[in-house]
């Protein structure tokens, strides 16, 4: 049984680790409960995506980025992101044809703040907008609307543990309904 599992941990609220087994052949389960999520906006297995959230990188000053080709993820750390590596990241999205932003609200929102700023016009619209992670605030969707006034934005949310999944309900901001057949928790 250990063969079909992966050791992880999370620090949760509580600021100690917590060891837990996540089943290894989650990925493809975690990628289409995604991809079913990520639809409501247009966006298609194949479509790329620009990812801000969890990139640690051996020299950010040298290449704060990464592209991972078999997912179509350009990676971008959304650590420091100082106007300079703002600007790179948003040559890149136009390079790439990006039309879809996927990460932290928190990067997603300082993000969109530079773009507002800087009047930027992507040369392939920015479709959709996929918060994850972090809670999405009101003043945050604002933020996002105002710099790309067309967006969908499609918020969601997995436990670490990979028990449980969650996504906005459509229609209804700030209220999310769980996926039933993604997995399922147990109270003791």
């Amino acid at each position: 049984r250990a063969a079909r599992l992966d050791a992880a941990s999370c620090c949760g609220s509580s600021g100690r680790p917590r060891l837990f087994w996540p089943d290894k052949a989650r990925s493809p389960r975690e990628f289409a409960v995604g991809n079913d999520v990520w639809a409501r906006t247009g966006y298609r297995e194949g479509d790329a995506r620009c990812v801000l959230r969890g990139l640690l990188l051996d020299d950010i000053d040298k290449r704060p980025f990464e592209w991972e080709a078999g997912l179509k993820e350009l990676r971008c750390s959304p650590f420091a992101m100082t106007e300079a590596r703002m600007d790179l990241y948003l040559d890149m999205i136009d390079e790439r044809g990006i039309a879809y932003l996927h990460g932290y609200p928190s990067a997603i929102e300082i993000l969109c703040r530079h773009i507002w700023r800087k009047g930027w016009q992507p040369k392939r619209p920015i479709r959709g907008v996929f918060p994850i992670s972090e809670p999405l605030y009101g003043y945050q969707r604002d933020v996002i609307r105002t710099a790309l006034p067309d967006v969908a934005i499609a918020p969601f949310y997995g436990l670490s543990e990979r028990v449980l999944f969650a996504s906005e309900v459509e229609g209804d901001e700030d209220v999310y309904a769980f996926e039933p057949l993604y997995g399922h928790a147990e109270l003791v």
